[in-house]
């Protein structure tokens, strides 16, 4: 498998414990497991902690192919991220209270990007690019970009559609020119599609993901055997938000499932994650 710790280590301990539970030992207990490996009790499986020391105890049983393992001629992708300023419209009951629930807070900031990734979509179109598909995580995000990019006309994929609309969705994206974007629910998106890849290579996502594994299904859905050219993947992020938040947190994840799976037990090298964030921050 190319994507054995999706979000975070906690989700490789069923899988050890069952097949192989002697590389764990004496941590092969969920809660010793987590306190050595989870970034200790406090996080209850959270974080992520000693990942050098979990990598050589799963290397001798490991097997990791990713698609650039066996497709040899695959394409580039290139990564864009696009920091946007938002007038954010906060609801009238959240004025004044002193915090925000998670959920809500991820909700109006995507409610309130919808006019800019319009406007940015847009300019892409516009520019020659001949399809594009989008990358969502709220229905109701999904929805208004759908109304606001109808002239293109749009089609949708998300969690409430029937088979027969996503096939419905798949065939117009992929035979009629005239329908030039397709809105894609992260949740919905990371399986089951395939085609997208003969006519388009270009990805918007316009709310960022907490789940790298989440993200690279979805981003695979354009990036897979049939893709000739170049996949330009445009990250769009709201400043200083909940946005940033999403991304920093992917970043951490990424960086520690890079060192657990890391193939032959290289040395992890790359830069910092302080330094990572820096850099493209100010980018």
């Amino acid at each position: 498998s190319g994507t054995i710790v999706p979000n975070r280590p906690i989700e490789l301990f069923p899988l050890l414990f069952t097949m192989v539970r002697e590389c764990l030992k004496p941590y092969d207990n969920e809660r010793a497991y987590i306190n050595r490996f989870c970034g200790g009790i406090a996080m209850d499986g959270r974080g992520s902690s000693n990942e050098l020391e979990l990598a050589e105890r799963i290397k001798p049983y490991m097997l990791r192919r990713e698609l650039e393992d066996v497709w040899h001629e695959c394409p580039p992708l290139i990564e864009n991220e696009v920091f946007l300023d938002i007038p954010f419209e906060l609801h009238p009951e959240w004025i004044g209270a002193g915090f925000m629930p998670d959920s809500t807070e991820r909700r109006v900031v995507a409610e309130s990007k919808v006019p800019a990734v319009v406007d940015y979509i847009s300019d892409r179109l516009e520019s020659g690019i001949d399809k594009i598909a989008v990358l969502c995580w709220h229905t109701n995000v999904v929805e208004a970009l759908g109304r606001e990019l109808g002239k293109y006309g749009a089609v949708k994929i998300y969690g409430g559609a029937s088979g027969a609309e996503r096939l419905l969705a798949i065939q117009r994206f992929t035979t009629d020119a005239a329908c030039r974007v397709i809105l894609l629910q992260v949740a919905s998106a990371g399986e089951g599609l395939d085609g997208l890849q003969h006519v388009c290579a270009e990805l918007v996502e316009a709310e960022p993901e907490w789940s790298p594994g989440r993200e690279d299904q979805a981003i695979r859905r354009i990036l897979r055997l049939g893709q000739t050219r170049p996949v330009i993947l445009s990250k769009l992020f709201a400043k200083s938000s909940y946005d940033e938040r999403v991304r920093g947190s992917n970043l951490r994840k990424r960086r520690s499932i890079e060192i657990i799976t890391k193939p032959n037990g290289e040395d992890y090298t790359t830069m910092s994650l302080e330094s990572e964030l820096k850099k493209n921050t100010e980018a």
